[in-house]
């Protein structure tokens, strides 16, 4: 997810973190989905796929947030700005910057207050996005990788559809993020 910088709560509660989280993500759907279309106008179909996947992940983050933000009496609101396309590698290595740091610091930091404040499910909502944004990471870093070889055809990605764990495999028996049954996925190509 690509988060605007102004989704940082200056007031640390959990609460103010579910509503940056809703904010971001909410904000990440358009930048993907924007980001598929360059890609697919640029020819690179498969990556087009990846981002694809990206945005319906975060919608599945965006639900669990919402019913958290409302049980905890909250609003859940986000102001979507427009979103900028650049190249597809610019836009894929911006990706991986914003997932990288959103599982190695600022989901972490999320997770340790919810867990003070006691909130298990803001904590749960939070390490489900962390893991997805984890696994993407590593899906799009292969993209880079891979970039030329990713023009033409389709790439299959499987999403669950309550955490946004996101794998180019379905997996065996349930989600190994939220442990789900497979029915919970969907395939995005």
């Amino acid at each position: 997810m690509i988060w605007p910088a102004s989704t940082r709560a200056a007031d640390k509660s959990t609460l103010n973190n579910l509503l940056a989280a809703y904010d971001g993500e909410s904000n990440a759907q358009a930048r993907y989905r924007a980001f598929a279309k360059k890609a697919d106008d640029e020819g690179y179909t498969k990556v087009a796929s990846l981002f694809r996947a990206a945005a319906r992940a975060g919608e599945a983050h965006v639900a669990e947030l919402s019913r958290v933000v409302k049980k905890m009496g909250g609003v859940p609101k986000a102001e979507v700005k427009d979103a900028e396309a650049k190249s597809t590698k610019e836009n894929i290595e911006a990706v991986i910057k914003d997932t990288t740091r959103e599982c190695e610091s600022l989901y972490p930091e999320f997770i340790a207050l919810a867990h003070s404040e006691g909130n298990k499910d803001a904590k749960k909502v939070f390490n489900y996005a962390k893991a997805a944004a984890k696994e993407l990471s590593g899906l799009f870093a292969d993209g880079l990788a891979k970039l030329e070889g990713m023009k033409g055809g389709t790439l299959t990605v499987y999403v669950c559809t309550v955490c946004g764990f996101a794998a180019l495999e379905l997996p065996e028996e349930k989600c190994p993020s939220c442990f789900e049954p497979l029915n919970k996925f969907t395939k995005i190509v």
